[in-house]
C-alpha cells in the first residue's frame, strides 16, 4: 500500500524547494516542525485536515494543509508567506504525485501571530491550502 500522505508532503516539499521564491529557502523548509536552532526566517508545512473523503469510487482525497514561514520579524515572515502565495497560490499549479490527479489548490485562510519562545520572538505569517486529488 502506498503512503499516500507521504507522497503528498514529498510534492509539497518538492514544490516549494523549486519554486522561485521559496527555493531561496533551500534546506530551511520543514514538514511539521523545524530542528531546534534553526536560523530564521524558515518554512514550515503540516497536514492540519481532511483525507479520503469516500464520496466516490475513485479515492478522492481532500487536505488542508498549514503553509507558513516563521521570521525573526514581522517583515521577514511576511515576505516568506509572499513567496509561499507566488508558489502554490495560483489555480495554475497543481501538485505531482503518483497515481493521483490534483485537481484543485486553493489558498484559503490566512493567519498571522508573533509567538514569545525564552525570550524570543517568533513571528509567523501563513495560509491554509485545501488540495484536492483523484486517483487516476
Amino acid at each position: 500500500m502506498t503512503d499516500f500522505a507521504g507522497s503528498v508532503d514529498a510534492a509539497l516539499f518538492s514544490k516549494l524547494t523549486t519554486t522561485p521564491g521559496t527555493a531561496f529557502y533551500g534546506t530551511r523548509i520543514y514538514n511539521m516542525q523545524a530542528p531546534e536552532g534553526v536560523p530564521r526566517p524558515y518554512i514550515i508545512f503540516s497536514q492540519i485536515a481532511g483525507g479520503n473523503d469516500n464520496l466516490t469510487p475513485n479515492d478522492s482525497n481532500d487536505l488542508t494543509y498549514r503553509v507558513e514561514c516563521v521570521g525573526a520579524t514581522r517583515s521577514d515572515a511576511a515576505t516568506g508567506n509572499g513567496y509561499i502565495q507566488q508558489a502554490l497560490g495560483s489555480i495554475q499549479y497543481e501538485l505531482t504525485v503518483t497515481n493521483y490527479s490534483n485537481y484543485a489548490l486553493q489558498r484559503q485562510e490566512s493567519f498571522s501571530r508573533v509567538d514569545n519562545i525564552g525570550g524570543t520572538q517568533y513571528w509567523r505569517r501563513g495560509d491554509n491550502y485545501r488540495i484536492r486529488f483523484d486517483h487516476t
